[in-house]
């Protein structure tokens, strides 16, 4: 390598720049490049770009300095220019500056990603991947350095072309092409990489690798002989060198153990490979003789400060206490209260913000799901921070803290009883437990599926602390309402429905109960409401009223009145009697004092009685109480049980979909409903002391309505300014632990996929100190969690830097362009179907070529995107020059125009009626037209793919085939299909059932009872047609085309249908991804996904990491797909064709 001795200046630039912040050596790598002599390392890290020296004797100097991120640097040939990614225009732009540091320019404008991959040999241009213009997933294409339009390489594909280098010259490229998921450690299926070759001119493919694990990252040597790329082939990631020829196994470079390389950045010369592994730079000798670890080291100076301090008004939870003068709230992680300022006299209020919050509770932990105290002096409360979830109990008087439990699962959802003895809450994710604070007991209540990941269905306390309604599944993860007593601990199930009932919640009364319940079937919920003991109806068949009844007999009355005349002497003899008897008088008023004192002693007997006897029982009825309820609202597509009223005469209930939408209200005598907030959007309700105040939370803030009886009579908001402390690693470092504490709990196998998941933590804790932006923490977290290498698993990571300005949003005129076409304007080769150009009068044809956009010239070297930036939804003059296909549709329209006004005798002139209608071409050729952007062509890009797919079986098949192409597992894709093919094409007589690219959902038990019916019967009416039973049915051949990105319940569907031999499936194996997962919330907003349940064939396959494997393997021909054919649905069209010719 040619040695470079670097200029003192810049040394001395290097020096001053960083001094004025301490070095730190803890520093999260990414994507490095090596210089060609070798000296200096460039690399990314802390959302900048650096350089330093290999030795890093020097601090690194940074390159970038910009709110947003900027990543993937890439030395030019010639050592020049520097091109990187960054996304400081909202999406990853390619983004070049020279080496040495400057002003960054701009070379990609879609608002779509564009990631640089490579330099072309000669510095001119650079390789970059994006998904735009493309109906599924990214491919790859050329920049110039100077700018300008961009250019595809190759056609459409069915798998992800990402990655590329150029393989020693410009006609060939070596690109990583599949689907999958990078960080899942040691996945072998078909969701996943290998290596290819392209070349430019024939367009061919040449696999180089065939391994179902991963292969990527590949780089080119100078000389075009050697291909070298990443590996998990022997279980740990290596750089792996294989011929660029063929013909030899894989060789590996380096001796990486655990978390190998990732990002190959091969050096100009071919002697050194830059890598990341784990976080660190390395440089690996291109011949395997050794590799070395680079400790940059750059200036401690983060986009944002690591301990912040600052006013939040976002409130995560909230309750007001029982006598409405505190509100317990969660902000950021940590318990506040808030004095109510209503609970002030009016002239005792101080003069100060009465929206600061008291921060009672912090700590690095997460305290949560908190419960007030009857009395309102303490509450009860969740936190983490030993290490997992216990609760914990504090005495606001005090503010004295006890710990209520210490066990090896953890706790979630307190609640105390309405006396506040007893606590109920959950353990683990199975128990239902009561603690009874006086008893210091603890006693289990109900065993079963009462919580999902960290999600409890809900429960509510009885008024008599007696019972509890809780929810529960018994496998099928569809929740029913049960009712248990506390102290027989029987629990009733009172639902016994097959739909999700959840959040239960009683009146205040005891009478009744209501919960939410959400249709399995159909898209559709409402609330539920159950009378505890049913009443009968009065009746009255009396003629008159009762003032109106004849008087009693006289004679009757007269006697009455004699008899109690007689008694009235009686009673005042015996006075004058005992008049006469002093003694015998003083004797009897100390009987009395003694029977007085007798009966006080009998009242406090009974008042300690009362005590003793902690509640009053409620009254239950539970003969055929699962036939009682009845739904609430039901004219709503969608509703929900919230709260009864304070006085229990109405339940509240939401409501949404068509037609709804807000709070309703629902008497509990009449049945009548009524709206009480049209424009209510909250949840988690809190009456305040009187029941006149409904408190709720939405949007971060609190919220309340005034009620009286079923009507609003005003609305407000309780404004809220918390002060919050924290270190931002403190904080990652809570996330990043509960994160690994939630997947260890509730991942579906507890072996864990046979990974040892303790050590896991502190190797990624470790790591967690050089992490200095929010992508790089995400980084970190989705590595951990693809430890356990299972599908489903994702994680979340709110953006804390922001952004450097507001993001581009590129308006897009939804054709396709002839990218051949060397100018001037851009040639059209047909517009996509109902997009902008496809509008009745703003049509743009096959043949067009649009030479100006409102009013600007279009150049050969303009870049699209450039030019349609931030013009989304907007709309835009465009002259075209019409092509064949525009003249001849414009003569179509005429000759109609000249027939209509023949027809109706119109005397107008055709040129007037032309031009307000229709813009026509003028004499030199070209025509105007005004057109409104789209801002996204993906939904029309796959609209008009379907089109494709379904034209082509027709026109194969002769119109004998349907075609029906699932997108997701949902009811409205069911519906499609069940529309089309007892619809437009009901008379076809195979279908191919098209699951390629499915993204998963819920209906494989419907899609399978649909194809599994068979006609028992028919009706014949008298002179007419029959027809069968059941109406809808389809016993004709099925095809079902799959390949490696079906996901989820996109490969159940296979599954099932293979196992009951509905289909044949054709295509390539899907991928193995299919697990139950749910989302789980961490402190800081950040989220995982949390595989919680396995699905297991009949047989016995459990079909994560087991993909669905085709009847007739067919691989996608990409040179065919350019051609606008599809060898995939070739196949099933030939198959099923075969099939009814027998």
């Amino acid at each position: 390598m040619l040695r470079r001795i670097l200029p003192a200046a810049i040394l001395l630039l290097s020096f001053t720049a960083t001094s004025a912040w301490a070095l730190t050596d803890r520093v999260e790598v990414s994507s490095p490049c090596v210089s060609a002599d070798g000296k200096d390392v460039y690399f990314s890290a802390w959302g900048d770009i650096w350089v330093s020296d290999r030795k890093a004797e020097q601090p690194a100097r940074q390159l970038t300095n910009s709110v947003a991120d900027d990543d993937m640097p890439m030395l030019s040939p010639d050592g020049k220019w520097l091109a990187f990614g960054s996304d400081r225009h909202g999406s990853w732009d390619v983004m070049v500056m020279p080496a040495s540091g400057g002003q960054p320019r701009r070379l990609t404008w879609s608002s779509d990603s564009e990631m640089p991959c490579a330099w072309s040999p000669d510095g001119t241009r650079i390789l970059f991947s994006s998904g735009v213009d493309q109906a599924w997933l990214p491919t790859l294409w050329e920049v110039d350095l100077d700018g300008g339009a961009p250019r595809q390489l190759g056609g459409p594909d069915y798998l992800e072309r990402i990655n590329g280098c150029y393989a020693g010259g410009a006609d060939r490229i070596l690109i990583q092409r599949g689907v999958g998921d990078w960080w899942r450690r040691n996945y072998r299926g078909s969701f996943t990489y290998d290596i290819y070759s392209y070349d430019r001119g024939s367009h061919a493919l040449t696999r180089l690798t065939e391994f179902d694990g991963l292969d990527a990252w590949p780089q080119g040597s100078p000389d075009g002989k050697t291909v070298y790329f990443v590996s998990d082939r022997n279980g740990s990631r290596n750089i792996y060198s294989i011929p660029l020829a063929g013909g030899k196994e894989p060789k590996k470079v380096s001796d990486f153990n655990g978390n190998g390389p990732t990002s190959l950045r091969l050096s100009t010369d071919g002697d050194e490979i830059a890598c990341e592994a784990f976080g660190e730079l390395w440089l690996v000798s291109a011949d395997g003789t050794g590799k070395q670890r680079v400790p940059v080291k750059i200036a401690a100076d983060p986009k944002r400060e690591w301990v912040l301090q600052r006013d939040e008004n976002q409130v995560t939870d909230f309750h007001i206490s029982p006598n409405g003068n505190y509100f317990l709230m969660e902000v950021d992680g940590d318990l506040h209260i808030l004095k109510n300022p209503d609970s002030y006299k009016e002239d005792e209020k101080p003069d100060q913000d009465l929206s600061r919050t008291h921060h009672i509770i912090r700590d690095a932990g997460w305290e949560r799901q908190f419960s007030w105290h009857p009395d309102g002096t303490s509450f009860v409360y969740v936190s983490d921070r030993s290490g997992q979830n216990e609760l914990y109990l504090h005495d606001l008087q005090t503010g004295e803290e006890k710990k209520l439990t210490d066990s090896k699962d953890p706790e979630w959802a307190p609640r105390f009883a309405p006396k506040g003895e007893r606590i109920a809450y959950v353990r683990g994710n199975t128990e239902l437990r009561v603690m009874d604070l006086e008893d210091d007991t603890d006693e289990l209540i109900y065993r079963g599926n009462i919580k999902r990941n960290d999600w409890v269905a809900g429960f509510d306390w009885a008024p008599d602390g007696y019972w509890l309604a809780f929810c529960s599944h018994q496998g099928n993860l569809f929740f029913d309402v049960y009712l248990a007593n506390v102290e027989t601990r029987e629990p009733e199930d009172i639902s016994q429905t097959p739909d999700n009932a959840m959040n239960p919640v009683f009146s205040r009364d005891g009478k009744w109960l209501a919960w939410s319940q959400s249709s399995q079937v159909f898209d559709e919920s409402s609330a539920m409401l159950l009378r505890l003991v049913p009443e009968g109806n009065t009746y009255n068949d009396d003629l008159l009223f009762p003032e109106d009844r004849p008087k009693e007999d006289e004679n009757a009355e007269e006697e009455a009145s004699g008899d109690d005349a007689a008694a009235g002497d009686e009673a005042a003899a015996g006075d004058e009697d005992s008049a006469g008897d002093e003694e015998a008088g003083d004797g009897d008023a100390a009987g009395e004092e003694e029977a007085a004192e007798s009966d006080d002693k009998d009242e406090e007997s009974d008042e300690e009685e009362d005590k003793g006897q902690k509640y009053d029982p409620i009254e239950i009825d539970f003969e055929r109480i699962h036939e009682r309820y009845f739904p609430v609202g039901t004219q709503f597509v969608r509703g929900g049980a919230e709260i009864f009223d304070f006085d229990s005469k109405y339940l509240f209930f939401s409501t949404g979909g068509p037609g709804g939408g807000g709070l309703w209200a629902y008497d509990l005598d009449s049945g009548q409903e009524s709206p009480l907030d049209g424009g209510f959007n909250g949840g988690n309700l809190h009456y305040g002391k009187d029941g006149k105040r409904l408190y709720y939370s939405g949007r971060g803030s609190i919220g309340y309505l005034e009620l009286s009886g079923n009507q609003k009579r005003g609305q407000g908001s309780v404004p809220v300014t918390a002060e919050v402390n924290f270190d931002q690693r403190e904080r990652w470092a809570e996330v990043l632990k509960d994160a690994w504490r939630q997947i260890g709990y509730n991942f579906y196998d507890s072996h864990m996929h046979g990974i040892d998941w303790d050590p896991v933590l502190p190797k990624y804790q470790k790591r967690l100190e050089g992490v200095g932006t929010t992508r790089e923490f995400n980084r970190l977290l989705t590595e951990m969690v693809g430890e356990i290498n299972s599908s489903h698993t994702w994680a979340y990571v709110p953006n804390l830097e922001g952004s450097a300005g507001p993001s581009d949003n590129t308006g897009f005129l939804g054709v396709d362009y002839d990218t051949s076409w060397p100018g001037p304007g851009w040639l059209v080769e047909r517009s996509l179907q109902d997009g902008p150009a496809d509008e009745p009068g703003h049509e743009l044809y096959d043949g067009d070529v649009i030479l100006a956009i409102d009013g600007k010239e279009i150049q050969p070297t303009d870049n699209r995107f450039a030019l349609l930036r931030n013009k989304a939804g907007q709309i835009v003059r465009l002259r075209v020059k019409s092509g064949e296909a525009a003249l001849a549709a414009e003569a179509d329209w005429q000759a109609k125009q000249d027939a209509d006004e023949a027809k109706d005798g119109m005397d107008k002139k055709k040129d007037e009626k032309a031009e307000a209608t229709y813009p026509l071409t003028s004499d030199n050729g070209e025509r105007e037209l005004l057109l409104r952007l789209s801002g996204n062509e993906g939904r029309l890009r796959y609209q008009q793919w379907v089109v494709d797919r379904k034209d082509e079986v027709k026109e194969l098949s002769d119109g004998r085939i349907a075609y029906v192409h699932l997108p997701a597992m949902f009811m409205g894709a069911y519906n499609d299909l069940f529309r089309e093919i007892f619809g437009p094409q009901k008379d076809c007589d195979a279908l191919i059932i098209d699951v390629r690219f499915n993204n998963g959902g819920n209906i494989h038990n419907e899609l399978a009872e649909l194809f599994s019916r068979r006609m028992f019967a028919t009706v014949n009416p008298r002179g007419g047609p029959f027809s069968k039973e059941p109406s809808f049915t389809w016993e004709r051949p099925v095809v079902m085309l799959i390949n490696e990105r079906a996901y989820s319940d996109g490969e159940i569907v296979p599954h099932v249908f293979q196992q009951l031999g509905l289909a044949t499936l054709i295509g390539m194996p899907t991928g193995g991804n299919v697990i139950r997962s749910g989302g789980v919330s961490l402190m800081d907003g950040s989220g995982i996904a949390t595989p919680a349940d396995g699905f297991y064939m009949s047989t016995g396959l459990n079909t994560e990491r087991n993909g669905v494997q085709p009847d007739i393997e067919v691989q996608v021909d990409p040179l065919l797909l350019e051609q606008g054919r599809d060898n995939q649905i070739e196949a099933a069209v030939k198959y099923l064709l075969e099939q009814l010719s027998k």
